[in-house]
């Protein structure tokens, strides 16, 4: 898996990283924090397991 960006708002709103994917077996949910200028959005993607 590629690194991906976390921020402390994440953390502290007890956002956690990765996690089970229960609509697709065989998948994570990968929790990342987006930066743009001054702006934070943690957005989710679903990953297979390899």
């Amino acid at each position: 898996m590629e690194p991906c960006s976390t921020h402390c708002n994440q953390w502290k709103a007890d956002v956690k990283p990765i996690g089970k994917g229960p609509a697709r077996p065989g998948h994570v949910l990968i929790r990342h924090t987006d930066m743009a200028d001054t702006t934070f959005a943690v957005k989710t993607k679903s990953v297979p397991v390899e």
